[in-house]
């Protein structure tokens, strides 16, 4: 008779175990049908630095040189792209889609200054470190 009991109390237990992760399974899952991985990644070109911003898989933006500046300046180091890259991301996360401004990159320290005149309007966005970010209804 203890034996059954023992028996029965591991069986329990698995049972237990076994509901538990199936819930979790099952958030998981509901989690990723709601939220996409959206990641800055540095890119090295024959300019200096981009940045591409990947969304789940496919490359949202692909950013060769730094926007909002006339022609066609690479960053000057890695790190200068993906401030950036990152900066988009924000604004992604906050329903923003919008251009990168000369005061952004003034704010990140990429520019010194530059003419109020030379401010360009729109980028295309890109992304290596990873979030998650809800998508929308």
């Amino acid at each position: 008779m203890k034996k059954f009991k023992w028996i029965a109390g591991g069986f329990g237990i698995m049972l237990l175990v076994g509901v538990g992760l199936r819930m979790r399974h099952n958030q998981q899952v509901q989690f990723e049908k709601t939220h996409v991985y959206v990641q800055a990644r540095p890119i090295s070109t024959s300019l200096g630095w981009g940045y591409e911003i990947v969304v789940g898989d496919t490359i949202f933006i692909h950013q060769e040189f730094i926007p909002a500046i006339p022609g066609k300046h690479g960053f000057r180091t890695k790190e200068d792209a993906m401030k950036v890259g990152m900066k988009i991301i924000d604004k992604m996360k906050h329903g923003k889609v919008e251009a990168i401004t000369v005061g952004d990159l003034r704010e990140m320290g990429i520019i010194d200054s530059i003419p109020a005149n030379s401010i360009p309007t729109v980028i295309r966005p890109h992304r290596d470190t990873v979030e998650r970010m809800r998508l929308p209804k």
